[in-house]
């Protein structure tokens, strides 16, 4: 089983490559590595500041990498 802070690595080297992803689609991604542990890594890669969750335009919660730019979703 892979551990929360390589999981949450993943994550933020996802969200660097592509962008911001909504919390939904990030849960998913980490999923399929780990089953059932989506939420769990995005609070886990939020506390130590990898991550920040943002409410999007539309109303979906969104997730980016705390690094970059604010996004128009924030």
């Amino acid at each position: 089983m892979l551990r929360t802070d390589a999981l949450a690595l993943l994550l933020l080297q996802r969200l660097h490559s592509l962008g911001p992803c909504s919390e939904q689609e990030a849960v998913d991604v980490l999923n399929d590595r780990a089953p059932g542990r989506g939420h769990e890594v995005i609070r886990w890669a939020g506390q130590r500041g990898m991550v920040r969750i943002v409410a999007g335009t539309d109303g979906t919660t969104m997730v980016e990498a705390a690094g970059a730019p604010l996004s128009r979703a924030s």
